[in-house]
């Protein structure tokens, strides 16, 4: 993955590009490659991370397996607020100050835009709302468990009108060794379990 970001006196704009996998045991019909990309714009002076709102857009493009041919081209625009906060101790602190053994951090994150799609039957319109929960135990490791709901509403799904719910959790591990963030700034190593229901 790179990343990058610039704070601005009002506003913070990063810009982000990655490539992924996935591969199944039973359905694999379904394993593709995808490269993806977000740039984000969130309004803040970079002093406050309690609430932040912001405008992104995120375009993917998915592959059959080993980039072998296109899929789908998806386009994702949409707006939304984060709010973050630290507790230690039992009392509350700004969310880049939670760094220490035994802090904790809580980051709410909502949205609500549209996909645009090539082929059109991806097309929908979505609502997002996330909770993280992150335990530093180590100035070099931290856990964090972050669960999800999202809506989908599908004019034209293949002729049909189709609604999606989703709920998920991820656990993640992550760990910044300082072998590691001495060669590349703020790099990190990430474990992940995720549970999905559709």
């Amino acid at each position: 993955m790179l990343r990058h970001a610039y704070q601005f006196s009002w506003v913070r704009l990063s810009a982000k590009l990655d490539a992924g996998e996935d591969r199944y045991f039973n359905q694999i019909a379904v394993n593709q490659d995808a490269v993806y990309a977000t740039l984000k714009a969130e309004f803040t002076d970079g002093r406050s991370d309690v609430l932040v709102p912001y405008v992104a857009y995120t375009p993917e493009v998915d592959y059959l397996p080993f980039f072998a041919h296109w899929q789908d081209t998806l386009q994702d625009l949409y707006a939304g607020f984060s709010s973050s906060l630290g507790l230690r101790k039992g009392a509350w602190v700004p969310y880049r100050d939670a760094i220490d053994p035994g802090d904790l951090s809580f980051v709410i994150d909502v949205s609500a835009g549209q996909r645009l799609a090539a082929p059109g039957d991806f097309q929908n319109t979505f609502f997002r709302a996330s909770l993280d929960v992150i335990y530093v135990t180590t100035p070099e490791l931290s856990f964090w468990l972050t669960t999800t709901y999202r809506y989908r509403h599908y004019p034209d799904f293949f002729g049909d009108n189709r609604h999606d719910n989703r709920l998920s959790a991820i656990a993640r591990a992550v760990w910044s060794p300082n072998w590691l963030t001495r060669r590349v700034r703020d790099a990190e190593i990430d474990f992940n379990v995720a549970w999905y229901k559709n």
